[in-house]
């Protein structure tokens, strides 16, 4: 049994694959060549990894250059919820998942703060 916790816990402690996620879908609204950037084709690999670690046993290690400090705004929640040290610092998305997030935040009768405003 002693095993068993000992496996859980080191998963529980290494598990980056929501990090690796949030990171990539990130990076994908900064980076000018989108998913197709050199640092999401990275963060794709590292998920993979990340998601195969409880078997593999294969840790993936976050690279630093992949870390965001802005975010879009259709992740506001998500970031909201993150440790106070962390960056919040907000920009309206261009693209369709930014649009429809404004969208559907206005059908809901919430309408978009002043961050997600488009231009």
């Amino acid at each position: 049994m002693d095993r068993v916790i000992e496996y859980i816990g080191t998963f529980m402690a290494n598990d980056q694959v929501g990090q690796i996620a949030n990171a990539h879908l990130a990076q994908a609204e900064l980076q000018a060549d989108g998913v197709n950037s050199p640092v999401c084709r990275q963060l794709a690999q590292l998920f993979s990894l990340a998601v195969d670690s409880p078997k593999s046993g294969l840790i993936p290690q976050f690279p630093r250059a992949a870390q965001v400090d802005r975010w879009p705004d259709y992740m506001e929640e998500v970031r909201l919820d993150a440790p106070s040290d962390t960056c919040k610092e907000f920009f309206p998305s261009k693209k369709i998942l930014g649009r429809l997030y404004r969208q559907v935040k206005t059908l809901m009768g919430n309408p978009p703060t002043a961050i997600s405003q488009d231009d």
